[in-house]
């Protein structure tokens, strides 16, 4: 079952999504960048990201256990 997310905090994500996908090339280093996710829900977002540059280390944090395991 999909949950309907709201437009408005969606959009504020992709913003965000988008910056640091932005920050991430400025500063693509093959080899020596690390990704600390905090709140990271299942990473459904950031997976595009990740494939695109992929981080020598990625760590995701969240307090939902649920998100966590369908990651």
């Amino acid at each position: 079952m999909e949950t309907m997310v709201d437009p408005i905090l969606l959009m504020c994500h992709q913003d965000i999504y988008a910056r640091v996908e932005e920050l991430l090339w400025l500063r693509n280093e093959p080899g020596r960048n690390c990704l600390l996710d905090l709140g990271c829900g299942n990473a459904r977002y950031r997976a595009p990201c990740l494939k695109r540059l992929p981080p020598t280390i990625y760590e995701g944090v969240d307090l939902s256990e649920a998100a966590l395991a369908e990651a």
